[in-house]
């Protein structure tokens, strides 16, 4: 298992981020305060074939097609509705103070819970709670936080909500993999908009063709949305964008700084490209305005 990080710390909002790699599935462990989450101002982008996201939310609450639902829940969606969302799917939004929830992406072969948001949000049975839980604790060194995280795969397993493999010793191929994922681990901590360029200079110890190789291997292997790290970056930093877009104290030039634009004009043109309404309009919905 892979671990990854990230944090962001605003004026009076933040946003921490844990990213788990296992064998063909990751695990995102999201905590946010002061920022709301809502799934109509996602950038669309390609997902793995057959890839579909299982949502616990373990603090705070969330509003599923409609209705709003206490936490713990989970609810699980397709790609239409999320990964690759199109504007009239349904939709989910989270709030809380603070609002902790996990997103697990894995093969629609594996998932057990119902699909899609017309199902609404189900109870989240409380050793998944706990285990879950378990997750945000900022003090767990590297082995405990890969236990952690093992314990939540078997909770969500013996409740018949999804089935996760179990890691495999790769050999030699796990140590190639290894040094993609450390460069890979490196740029999520920093959400690095040229990030394509920096792993592949990263493994310049490796011919262009097994680097090229081996980022394929990570991003199969772990379902990570897009074909690329530039196109994954480049999708979680507009999703931070309307993330940070709800925070009260962020102006929008503050918003365009933290997530790595130029400036403002350069925020507005990359949301334009991806289908989605001005940081202005989509900060006035985010806030009910």
């Amino acid at each position: 298992m892979y671990i990854a990080s990230s944090v962001w710390q605003g004026a009076t909002a933040s946003l921490e981020t844990i990213l788990h790699l296992v064998n063909d599935a990751r695990i995102h462990a999201v905590e946010t305060r002061g920022l709301h989450f809502d799934s109509r101002f996602l950038a669309p982008t390609e997902p793995a074939p057959s890839t579909v996201n299982l949502f616990l939310l373990v603090e705070g609450r969330a509003q599923v097609d409609a209705r709003w639902y206490d936490t713990p829940c989970y609810f699980a969606v397709g790609p239409d509705e999320f990964e690759r969302r199109e504007p009239a799917a349904r939709a989910f939004r989270f709030e809380g103070e603070p609002r902790r929830s996990i997103e697990v992406c894995l093969g629609v072969d594996r998932l057990h819970a119902s699909l899609g948001l017309t199902h609404g949000a189900h109870p989240l049975p409380e050793s998944v709670t706990r285990a879950a839980r378990s997750l945000f604790d900022r003090e767990l060194s590297q082995e405990a936080r890969v236990e952690r995280a093992s314990m939540l795969i078997a909770a969500l397993a013996e409740h018949r909500l999804c089935t996760l493999p179990v890691d495999v010793d790769d050999g030699e191929r796990g140590a190639s993999l290894q040094r993609v994922v450390s460069s890979f681990v490196a740029l999520f901590r920093n959400q690095d908009k040229s990030a394509y360029g920096k792993v592949l200079a990263d493994l310049a110890q490796v011919s262009v063709r097994q680097a090229t190789r081996d980022v394929s291997t990570l991003y199969r292997r772990f379902r990570l949305p897009g074909s690329s790290p530039r196109e994954l970056f480049r999708v979680l930093r507009l999703r931070r964008v309307t993330l940070f877009l709800s925070a009260q104290d962020e102006s929008l030039e503050d918003v365009a700084r933290a997530v790595g634009y130029s400036g403002l004009d350069a925020m507005s043109r990359a949301l334009r490209d991806a289908g989605l309404p001005p940081p202005g309009e989509i900060r006035r919905r985010l806030r009910g305005e």
